[in-house]
């Protein structure tokens, strides 16, 4: 049920609907232990991740980054038409503002890595023929 308080501004019965307050407020320890939990991640992985080439995943996960804007901007369609307008601009922004948090890593180490892994180059780095 939505409580609902009432006020009155110049003879007009303004609505206010307590239920409209920001959803930043409530998920604020959900979202402080993700973040937390991702970043732990994220940590363990940079060890692992030039040990773990697997071409299929890599397949996999460029799907992930594909949906990634669509994604977003649906998100932020939907939180902006129910008026939640920082978790929204916060939605809208998110693929820009993780590319700028994440840990960077050694592309070239990887891409060598993978094309040995699918036969392209040998171990040396030598293009196969």
């Amino acid at each position: 049920m939505v409580a609902h308080s009432r006020y009155r501004v110049d003879g007009l019965a303004i609505v206010h609907n307590t239920a409209d307050c920001s959803d930043l407020d409530h998920l604020h320890p959900v979202v402080l232990g993700l973040i937390g939990c991702l970043s732990s991640l994220g940590i363990i992985w940079c060890p692992v991740r030039y040990a773990f080439v697997s071409p299929r995943l890599a397949q996999i996960a460029v799907l992930f980054v594909l949906l990634n804007w669509p994604t977003s901007l649906g998100s932020a369609i939907y939180l902006f038409v129910h008026r939640n307008y920082l978790s929204g601009a916060i939605a809208l922004l998110w693929p820009l503002l993780a590319g700028l948090i994440g840990i960077p890593g050694k592309i070239g180490v990887v891409e060598l890595a993978l094309a040995e892994k699918i036969g392209y180059v040998d171990h040396l780095g030598n293009v196969m023929r």
